[in-house]
Formats: structure tokens, sequence, C-alpha cells
């Protein structure tokens, strides 16, 4: 379980890494694929790297050292990591390149880490020794490994989920081409889901795990109420309309994916 939030760490990071990078170097092309930025600014390109490239080194460490991570859980959540920075982009303006396939890989993954890792982080470790006796006693009522998979969903539904999201919207998802083959309706700015859909999400976690599901609920309804006056004036082609249900339900779903995670680690 901990090689999982591992990999989820290391992925959240990075994106926002990219996103970051992105926004400093004018938001021109930080957000192209990490292997196959041949457009991407030298600058740019070497900033992202170096940071990635320290944040990883920081959290592989720490999960070896400080909860007793086996060298080889810490490598395979490392190729997995790249693979996903190699096939996917976080520009929201940039077709995926190999749509939701990244996303199943990394969710096939994240479930045989989940299963097949059997590190226990409280046998003994730095980290145990903290969270036995330094640590809030309401911290220390929670089991180590849960503690440490939430970090992980967490940082993995800020902007990583966002990448997921916009992989299932672009492209062909909700394009349409009109009967006498006008040219593809176009898609809604996709700009503001990325502050809207983190809170979005993180605010079901948080809801769903305190077992408020009546406000969880009502969250929801609330999105379709605000969201019905654009939907019902969306004409003919149904793009917006489209747009709003899947991109919901994806992110919604992600939401409960790390619940379930969460719920299965303690």
């Amino acid at each position: 379980m901990i090689s999982a939030a591992l990999l989820l760490a290391m992925v959240g990071i990075a994106d926002l890494t990219r996103s970051l990078v992105r926004d400093w170097y004018t938001g021109e092309d930080a957000g192209t694929p990490l292997l196959s930025c041949r457009v991407l600014d030298v600058r740019g390109k070497r900033t992202m790297v170096l940071v990635i490239g320290a944040f990883w080194a920081i959290m592989l460490g720490a999960s070896m050292w400080l909860l007793g991570l086996e060298w080889w859980w810490a490598l395979a959540a490392t190729i997995l990591a790249a693979g996903w920075l190699a096939t996917t982009t976080s520009r929201e303006d940039a077709a995926a390149p190999l749509r939701l396939w990244p996303a199943l890989g990394l969710l096939l993954g994240t479930l045989a880490f989940a299963v097949l890792d059997t590190t226990d982080p409280a046998a003994g470790t730095p980290a145990a020794a903290w969270h036995g006796t330094v640590a809030p006693e309401w911290i220390r009522e929670i089991p180590l490994s849960t503690i440490l998979v939430t970090i992980g969903v967490g940082l993995f539904l800020i902007e990583s989920s966002n990448i997921v999201v916009r992989s299932a919207l672009r492209p062909g998802s909700i394009r349409r081409r009109g009967v006498r083959g006008e040219a593809p309706v176009p898609l809604p700015d996709l700009r503001g889901g990325r502050l809207i859909g983190p809170l979005e999400r993180l605010g079901l976690l948080t809801l769903t795990l305190a077992g408020m599901f009546t406000i969880v609920a009502a969250l929801i309804a609330a999105k379709g109420i605000v969201r019905f006056p654009e939907i019902s004036n969306d004409g003919a082609t149904g793009s917006k309309a489209e747009y709003f249900l899947v991109g919901s339900l994806f992110s919604w779903g992600l939401s409960l994916l790390g619940v379930g995670l969460i719920r299965i680690s303690g």
C-alpha cells in the first residue's frame, strides 16, 4: 500500500510542477509530454526536469528510509510515474496523446501496488516512531498507511485528475460534426476547471470520508442547478451538456476511487 501512495504522490507532484512551470514560462509549451517536448523552451524543460527530479529524489529517499519501502517497489513506482509523464500533457488546449490509456494503466498499477505491496510502515521505522509517540493523539488514532494514502490521493486529485478529465473530453468524445460536415463544435473553456475541479474533488473526498452523504448529494445537485441555464440553452448540438456530464462523472468517479483506496488502506 505504501508504494501505491508513493506512486500517486509522485504523479501528483510532477503534474503540479508541470502546470506551474508552464504558467511560469508564459504557458506556451511546458505542458507537452515530458519525453517528447521538442518545442519546449530549453530553460523551461530543464527547470521542469530538475524540480521534478528533486521532489522525486526526496520522496524516494523518505519512503525507503523513513517508511522501510523496499527499493524494487520504489523503482517500480518511479517507472510508472515516468511513464505517466511521457504519455500525458498538462496543456488545457492540447489533445490527449493516448486518450485514457495512461489513466487506465496508472489505475491498474495503483491497484496492483495496493494488493501486492505488504510493506508495514508501522514495523519499527522512523515514521512509525514519530506516529506512535510524537504525533498528536488524533493523528495516532489513524493508521499510518491511511495517512500516507490520503496524502497521495489528495495530491493526485489536485492537478493529475484535471489531466484525466481533459483526456476524457479531448478530442472526439464531445466534438460533433453537423449534418452538412460543419467544423467541430468548440469545447467550452477549460481554464476555470483548473481551480473548480480540484476544489470539488477534494470537497467530495473529505465529505464522503466524514460520512456527510447528505451534503455530498446537495453539492452535486447544486452544481446541476447552477449549470442548468447554460445546458438548457445549449442548442441542437448538446456539446455543453455532454461536456458537463462527462466531466462531472469522471471528476466524481476519481474522488470515489480515492475514497475506496483510503478505506482499504486501513
